[in-house]
């Protein structure tokens, strides 16, 4: 697996999501607006790789986390780490805040490009070593 930045912790799982099986990218209610927007962008690059319609829609956190055939995405209030899981019928994305989530959901694209329309079964976590990053040149 190729991801870049490379993710602190990453462990594959064996199987294999086929991405046929998903319908519905499921974002839990109140969830921050850049977070629909970049959903939307993985929403039409899933659809094409998959060959059909995936149709984007909000939920209640309770009710999508029940092994439906979705991507659901989730954040807390602040922070820049997330997890995400892909089983054989589901993909979970949870950041720690909305840019979390934002770095999930684009570990997921990246994934989409490298694997296709079969996806590995994998645990991904991640976040940044330091609050502040940045690059000094003199």
């Amino acid at each position: 697996m190729r991801i870049i930045p490379t993710p602190l912790k990453s462990e594959i799982l064996g199987t294999t999501l086929d991405m046929e099986s998903i319908h519905e990218i499921a974002i839990v209610n109140g969830s921050d607006r850049r977070i629909t927007l970049i959903a939307d962008k993985l929403r039409k690059e899933w659809a094409e790789i998959a060959a059909h319609f995936i149709k984007l829609g909000v939920c209640i956190a309770k009710e999508a986390k029940q092994d439906k055939p979705v991507i659901y995405i989730e954040h807390g209030e602040g922070g820049e780490g997330y997890t995400m899981d892909i089983t054989p019928t589901s993909v979970c994305i949870l950041g720690k805040g909305a840019a979390g989530a934002y770095y999930g959901i684009q570990t997921l694209r990246q994934m989409l490009h490298e694997y296709g329309d079969r996806l590995p079964c994998c645990h991904i976590e991640d976040e940044p070593h330091f609050a502040e990053r940045g690059f000094y040149h003199d």
